[in-house]
């Protein structure tokens, strides 16, 4: 039996890696091939097409952030449509049967349990029509080695997580302000509040504590940043003017919000960064760097 393992992406790789030395402990003489197995100097495309056309079974290893990969759906179209006695799998990280949809819906899906990994092993077993060899056994192996793969993190769930923070609302503090928009920064900082929170349940299902709970604590430091706007005694709600002093805004009455902005946007900052999101690089750190 010869299966094609396809992967897209760094942790569908380490995955499909893991399953390639794993899976002939329980399935001996069998082969298992991965486009990595392809020797230097050999025509790549080719021999992918190769593999692909001979192969009886494919292993699709999906994951959060290569669910809708190009690439993936053109090698399962390639085992489906040119092998009708191919049967194909998805191998499920991170992902759940029902998030998985289109034409990889259609086939047998299994996620990283010892049960839902059993049930994808008797399958291929009786595509070889040879019995599997010591699963419980070697199932302690498979389990570590998954456990090793990349945990699930917010950037693979939030496309573009940090880049929020090129907004003015986040890198410009008040006192520069060039236009004193802050109607506008209201509004900025209500649609971020807004695109995490859609995104909060997810978090939740899928990231490790520890990041579901800085995730939250950036959606906390929002609220606090619109309750500062908000404030009656700001008066920022409002298109108030302030005159500029040595090129920077006189708040008077309101110079009481100005350490509370600073305090949140970095906050916000140091959270986007802990969690493995973009943070842009700050003016004074690029001075600091040309001088």
């Amino acid at each position: 039996m010869n299966t094609f393992i396809c992967w897209s992406q760094a942790r569908s790789k380490q995955m499909a890696g893991v399953l390639r030395e794993w899976l002939p402990y329980v399935l001996p003489g069998e082969n298992f091939f991965l486009s990595s197995d392809i020797e230097k100097g050999t025509l790549w495309f080719e021999a992918i097409r190769t593999q692909l056309q001979g192969a009886d079974a494919a292993i699709i290893c999906l994951t959060p952030e290569n669910i809708d990969s190009t690439w993936m759906h053109f090698e399962v179209g390639a085992i489906a449509g040119k092998n009708a006695e191919s049967r194909i799998f998805t191998y499920l990280f991170g992902l759940t049967p029902g998030e998985v949809s289109g034409p990889l819906a259609a086939f047998q899906s299994s996620s990283c349990t010892k049960e839902d990994t059993r049930k994808l092993v008797l399958a291929l077993e009786k595509i070889c029509q040879k019995p599997i060899e010591k699963f419980d056994e070697h199932w302690p192996d498979l389990e570590t080695a998954l456990a090793a793969v990349a945990p699930i993190r917010v950037p693979d769930l939030v496309p573009g997580f940090g880049d929020f923070l090129n907004f003015k609302t986040f890198r410009e503090p008040l006192q520069v302000c060039s236009d004193q928009s802050w109607l506008d920064r209201f509004a900025r900082l209500v649609q971020v509040r807004e695109r995490m929170q859609d995104k909060e349940a997810v978090v939740a299902a899928k990231c490790s504590q520890d990041d579901s709970g800085l995730y939250l604590q950036i959606l906390s430091e929002l609220d606090n940043y619109l309750r500062l706007l908000k404030n009656q005694q700001s008066h920022l709600i409002k298109e108030r003017k302030f005159r500029r002093v040595n090129g920077k805004l006189d708040f008077k009455d309101a110079d009481w919000v100005l350490p509370e902005a600073a305090r949140i946007s970095q906050a916000i900052k140091d959270r986007v960064r802990a969690l493995g999101g973009h943070v842009p690089e700050s003016e004074a750190a690029k001075e600091a760097v040309a001088n």
